[in-house]
């Protein structure tokens, strides 16, 4: 749990909040994208179902796009 953005530099399994405060503009990044809930400035979203196969295992930034938790592919080159 971080008020800020949270920096995960290898897998990221479980749960992670960031923008704790209610900082919206606070991101997660990690190099091996492995959640089960993910939160930023109090919004949440479950993986419990499972992780898109295209998020699955990969470097991920989570963000915080309106009122919905977004996934996107973290470029690491």
């Amino acid at each position: 749990m971080a008020d800020g953005n949270v920096h995960v530099y290898g897998p990221l399994r479980g749960e992670v909040m960031a923008g704790a405060s209610g900082d919206t503009k606070a991101c997660i990044f990690t190099t091996y994208f492995a959640a089960k809930l993910v939160s930023i400035a109090g919004l949440y979203r479950n993986f419990a179902e499972g992780i898109p196969a295209e998020f699955a295992g990969k470097p991920v930034i989570v963000r915080l796009v309106g009122e919905k938790i977004t996934l996107e592919r973290l470029r690491l080159d």
